[in-house]
């Protein structure tokens, strides 16, 4: 295994006789990491994400020295870059329903790294949403509050002759029959 200490020795035989020519202790080389965990991505926000590796056990064999992570994003040429000695981290202020390549690199003491990749998107605009519909909402409110006064104050023109302060008005209507013009009154009680 790389980067692991092993207890070497080194015996010899002469003359049906055994000698130990070495005892010691010694370290194997490191190596790249084994990186094998599964990154998982939350929101705190609709337009951020909180990417971190999943808590499978081992999630990591460093083969080195322990080392560290870095967290790269991606939008269409645009790369945002976090490096942490934990495996977390919180991307802020991203583009609304954007899907972003994500790229988390473990990197052990020696400079030996892995990569795991993974897409994560952000979601809608909530805030947006919610503007829209009250828009939408107050231009058909405004739209049915004019038509009720359009409404009104046409009834409100056809009824000015007969408006007056007594309990008794008497109103002039006009009946057009085939045969011509006859004018009425009446008393609207």
């Amino acid at each position: 295994m790389p980067y692991t200490n092993y207890l070497c020795s080194i015996n010899g035989k002469v003359n049906k006789k055994d000698y130990v020519i070495y005892t010691g202790e010694k370290k194997t080389l490191s190596d790249k990491p084994i990186f094998q965990s599964q990154i998982e991505v939350t929101h705190p926000d609709h337009n951020s994400l909180e990417i971190k590796c999943d808590k499978r056990e081992p999630k990591i064999i460093w083969n080195g020295g322990k080392g560290t992570f870095k967290a790269e994003i991606t939008y269409s040429g645009e790369t945002i870059t976090k490096t942490s000695h934990t495996c977390l981290f919180t991307f802020l202020e991203l583009y609304y329903l954007t899907t972003y390549d994500v790229k988390i690199t473990a990197m052990n003491t020696e400079g030996y790294s892995d990569v795991i990749k993974r897409e994560a998107t952000t979601k809608y605009n909530d805030k947006a949403v919610i503007g829209c519909l009250i828009g939408f909402l107050i231009i058909v409110t405004s739209a049915v509050l004019l038509k009720i006064y359009y409404v009104k104050r046409k009834r409100d023109g056809e009824d000015e002759d007969c408006v007056n302060q007594d309990i008794f008005t008497n109103c002039e209507y006009v009946n057009v029959s085939m045969h011509g013009m006859e004018t009425k009154q009446q008393t609207i009680w």
